[in-house]
């Protein structure tokens, strides 16, 4: 391959833009403009670089005092800087390009290098000096400038997306590539169409000083020439020195020069800069780490609607992500909505409640009779009651009555929510002795007037899904009337369809309360709220709710909602716009409405609006319609980080140097990774093939001046980024001071419980200072009980078929050192036996 020695300083531009490094780039000073100070560089990792080429008048900003490091840069930018700095533009040439005028400020640039046939324009007749530079197209121009063999003499470098190459651009990729002119990416791709940014050009200049301004190798000093007498001086006679006569001996050897020891550690964030980045950071000080961490990928939540002293409904949206990842991503966006207000507000009695929930053997059935499911009514029911307690405000009390075939007090009368929730939870397996709604009544009665506060208004919530078999219509009745006489409010809530509602229609009428009727297990909850609204128990905090949002119609497409809207609109401009009622809610009450969204194939650098024009409505308790409009959701698009290589030169200063010593210092996570190599090179153009080696060893490569050391950082599954403190490099002879290695650390959770067939879950958090094994094991307890799924690796899921306990132990390894550390299991349940 011949290089037309007059496009040596451009071609290494060239190649460097191929490499995917990401960096900073600046605008061209071919005015002489002042030296600026830019705002949007002061926290950039490359603010060094940025300033150097302002301080050396190589590069300025814009007018409106931004730097602008992140935007593509276009074919007059890169030609400009390139002529800026290697080059001086000559401002009588001529040029015929139809869309460049001599008043552009890039005109002296673009004229000089296309009278020194650097660039040349397209058959239009144009040179488009404001397209951006993609990746194919300097490869197509870097092999215009040089006299390349198309593959001859070489090996066909493969990537992974080379059917995506266009025709025009494909041959010079696969040619530059071949001569080792570019690379692709570490994923073994070369994304052709990627553009090239401002930001990359700074840097990629900055770069190219480090290829051009190599120092040669030092030449030993001449030495000291005798000084020459004056010709007015008489030299002295020199006194003769005795001749040694040498005396061989046998067994004697000749001592030889010794070899030259070099050697060098990076560690500090300035030695680590010395090298070129591609997806990592030097952001932790002294250390390097997988740019991906750099950004906390936290949910965002905006909250709406706080009025101080009164009471009313907090809106609040939610979006799981702060950033999507490129290809393909998932985020989950929450619409909340929240009964708030100071119960010292509020202007009712205080209120004695007992809950009482049927746990006969038919609540283990679904929304089928005779058909048992999980989850089962029982399940709902206990979970729709807990929803109740938390409608109770501080000075309201409640109390927890379960029944079957009989009847018995959960929880008594208590303030305290986490004990009646409790209570709740501790509700027996349903036993199938029937269905006794009356004792249930009588019991719930006698509890109340036994416990309740005078001044307290008394209530019973009865909940069950059948008729009693154990008392007569008119036992019932007796009781009801009782309750009306004591000034006792029932709230009946049927469920399914072997709920007897004629009787509990007959129980709510009697004593002022009210009844509802619950077809499916879904629908429990809200008629239980139902109840308590009719009669004023609970307190509300908005009504005539409304939830309004809109999304455009491509995004529409990528998204699942959890609850169907009541209305969908379709917009003029293709929008829809999804709309979402509610007649009530009541203080310490909440709603969300969640929508689910799907992306494929975005690109780095979109950003992408979710939502739009998000509306919230509803009527407060002194009758005012309030409206909350709600910013929009958008999220940036990042490309997904799971690796990043790290690659720094050594020059020894020594044309032989014979290497062979490395050592490093690092932490590695769970299954990340964590791999260095080196080649060697004469003339630091062509190096060997690189050579993966394992911490303190030695390795052989050929003898050569400069040391490649190139370090890959894998993330692990669980989303850690492996860190480099610092690595040492050294030739044969040079002494590197070894320290201890320590063993993994283990973080595993020490006692947990669970039941015979249930999955478990088991997952360390272990940090290493090399790539790890794992190996998971049963070390007490009937080991032939118990399946464990991954062995292999940190995370493994575990499943016991005999009840005891049991200990599992994890041991990890970093090659040089072992850990272990173990998790006590109980089992529960009884072993499955045929009876004979």
């Amino acid at each position: 391959m011949g290089v037309k020695k007059s496009i040596i300083s451009y071609f290494v531009i060239l190649c460097m833009c191929l490499t995917g490094l990401s960096c900073v780039y600046a605008e061209i000073n071919l005015d002489g403009q002042q030296k600026q100070i830019f705002s949007d560089i002061e926290e950039h990792w490359c603010r060094d670089v940025i300033e150097k080429f302002i301080e050396n008048d190589w590069v300025v900003g814009y007018d409106d005092g931004l730097f602008r490091p992140d935007r593509f840069i276009n074919r007059a930018e890169f030609t400009a800087m390139v002529v800026n700095i290697f080059k001086q533009a000559e401002k009588s040439v001529d040029l015929n390009f139809s869309d460049v005028k001599k008043e552009d400020w890039f005109y002296n640039s673009i004229a000089y290098a296309s009278k020194e046939k650097l660039i040349q324009g397209f058959e239009d007749g144009t040179f488009r000096p404001m397209d951006n530079i993609s990746r194919q197209d300097a490869a197509v121009l870097a092999a215009r400038l040089f006299d390349v063999n198309f593959l001859e003499g070489t090996d066909e470098i493969k990537f992974q997306d080379e059917d995506e190459f266009p025709e025009y651009a494909y041959e010079s990729i696969k040619s530059l590539a071949s001569q080792k002119v570019i690379k692709g990416y570490p994923d073994g791709t070369f994304k052709p169409s990627r553009l090239v940014t401002r930001a990359e050009a700074v840097k990629m200049l900055d770069i190219v000083y480090g290829y051009i301004e190599i120092p040669e190798e030092q030449i030993p000093q001449a030495p000291l020439e005798t000084p020459t007498p004056s010709p007015t001086e008489t030299p002295e006679e020199p006194t003769p020195t005795p001749k040694a006569t040498p005396r061989a001996r046998e067994g004697s050897r000749r001592v030889t020069p010794q070899p030259v020891v070099a050697g060098r550690t990076y560690s500090s964030t300035e030695d680590f800069n010395e090298g070129h980045f591609y997806n990592l950071s030097t952001r932790v000080e002294d250390t390097l780490v997988l740019k991906d961490i750099e950004i906390e990928n936290n949910a965002i939540s905006s909250v709406y609607g706080d009025i101080e002293d009164s009471i009313y409904i907090e809106f609040e949206t939610i979006a799981g992500k702060s950033y999507l990842s490129s290809e393909s991503d998932e985020v989950d966006v929450l619409l909340k909505m929240t009964g708030k207000g100071d119960p010292e507000l509020l202007d009712r009695v205080p209120i004695d409640m007992v809950i009482a929930i049927d746990d006969s053997g038919s609540m283990e059935w679904g929304n089928t009779d005779n058909v048992v499911e999980s989850p089962n009514r029982l399940d709902f029911a206990m979970e729709a009651s807990k929803s109740v307690v938390n409608m109770l405000q501080p000075f309201d009390r409640g109390a927890v009555l379960g029944f079957a075939g009989s009847a018995w007090i959960q929880q008594e009368f208590t303030y305290d929510k986490e004990l009646l929730m409790k209570g709740i939870d501790a509700t027996p397996p349903s036993p199938w002795d029937g269905t006794a709604i009356g004792l249930a009544l009588r019991e719930s009665i006698d509890l109340l007037l036994e416990n309740a506060y005078s001044d307290h208004q008394k209530a019973i919530l009865l909940l069950t899904d059948g008729d009693d078999n154990r008392w007569s219509y008119s036992q019932i009745i007796q009781q009801a009337e009782r309750a009306k006489e004591k000034d006792i409010v029932v709230l009946c809530v049927g469920l399914g369809s072997g709920t007897d509602q004629e009787l509990l229609k007959d129980i709510a009428e009697i004593t002022n309360g009210t009844y509802s009727f619950s077809p499916t297990m879904e629908e429990l909850e809200e008629m239980m709220y139902r109840s308590g609204d009719e009669v004023g128990i609970f307190d509300k905090a908005g009504e005539d709710i409304l939830i309004q949002t809109t999304l455009s119609d491509d995004i529409a497409e990528n998204m699942n909602v959890e609850q169907e809207p009541n209305n969908i609109i379709e917009n003029e401009d293709a929008s829809i716009t999804y709309q979402w009622n509610h007649s009530r809610l009541n203080m310490g009450e909440k709603n969300t409405k969640s929508l689910f969204f799907e992306f494929e194939n975005l690109e780095d650098g979109d950003l992408v609006s979710l939502m739009k024009d998000t509306k919230f409505t509803y009527v407060d308790r002194d009758d005012q319609l309030i409206l909350i409009e709600a910013d929009g959701i958008e999220l940036p698009v990042y490309d997904s980080i799971d690796s990043g290589t790290w690659e720094v030169v050594f020059d020894s200063k020594n044309s032989d140097t014979k290497w062979g010593n490395i050592c490093w210092n690092g932490e590695v996570y769970n299954d990340g990774e964590l791999n260095v190599s080196v080649s060697s090179s004469k003339d630091n153009k062509t190096y060997s093939e690189p050579v993966e080696v394992s911490n303190y060893s030695d390795f052989n490569i050929p003898n050569g001046r400069y040391i490649k050391i190139q370090v890959e950082f894998r993330i692990s599954s669980d989303g850690y980024s492996p860190k480099l403190f610092d690595i040492s490099v050294g030739s044969k002879g040079y002494t590197i001071e070894k320290e201890s290695n320590n063993a993994p650390n283990i973080e595993l959770e020490s006692d947990i419980s669970t039941e015979i067939g249930e999955p478990t879950l088991l997952t360390a958090k272990v940090k290493g200072e090399g790539n790890m094994i794992f190996d998971w094991e049963v070390t007490e307890g009937d080991a032939d009980s118990v399946n464990i799924e991954n062995k292999d690796s940190f995370s493994t899921e575990v499943i016991f078929d005999a009840g005891g306990m049991y200990i599992v132990t994890l041991s990890a390894s970093d090659n040089d050192n072992i850990s272990i550390s173990s998790v006590e299991i109980a089992v529960e349940g009884e072993d499955d036996t045929d009876e004979n």
